[in-house]
């Protein structure tokens, strides 16, 4: 596989957990980026992205196996703090699945000490940034979004939410990210 995963070119479909979240078919060109559990609904998933030890428990196992690439932080926020923990690293969390198949892609959360030969993301607002920061450092030019910086709150298929103001830091910083490296952005 070359340095792009063989994504070159591709459209990457963005599934965050938001009010607009909508599951779609995979067409021809396409690859689908799931944040945290939206993977749960998606059928055919190629990457999934979290930045959190906890997310992992509420995704369904046998649509992690389907899953080419998880994405997530070298030191992941530890259960219910967003604050890394020194001795829990994405080995942790790799080892409780032995049976999947597929590559794991850690990075350094910018809020965390840095692990050198990794990239370090920018983006430490939400693992919906994150997706959007790797798809972007891996040379992704279209980007398509559901249910991610739109509206507050989250979709009826998921628990959670998130007020207006994080809504407005979450879009800013897709919006300037995708401008800045030349990047189509659609957030429906």
């Amino acid at each position: 596989m070359d340095k792009n995963f063989g994504f070159l070119g591709v459209e990457a479909i963005v599934f965050g957990k938001g009010p607009t979240f909508k599951k779609i078919k995979k067409e021809e060109g396409q690859i689908h980026v799931c944040v945290n559990d939206s993977i749960n609904e998606i059928d055919e998933p190629d990457i999934v992205v979290f930045n959190d030890s906890i997310s992992l428990k509420k995704i369904d196992k046998n649509k992690l196996k389907k899953v080419k690439i998880i994405v997530t932080p070298y030191y992941p926020h530890f259960e219910q703090s967003y604050r890394p923990k020194s001795d829990f690293t994405w080995l942790n969390l790799k080892e409780l699945f032995p049976e999947l198949n597929c590559l794991w892609y850690p990075y350094n959360l910018k809020t965390s000490k840095p692990v050198l030969g990794i990239p370090t993301f920018e983006s430490s607002i939400t693992s919906s940034n994150t997706a959007v920061e790797w798809c972007v450092i891996n040379g992704i030019k279209k980007i398509t979004t559901y249910g991610v910086g739109k509206e507050s709150g989250y979709n009826v298929k998921f628990t959670g939410s998130v007020v207006e103001g994080q809504i407005k830091k979450i879009r800013d910083d897709i919006e300037y990210r995708c401008k800045i490296n030349n990047v189509e952005l659609k957030m429906l």
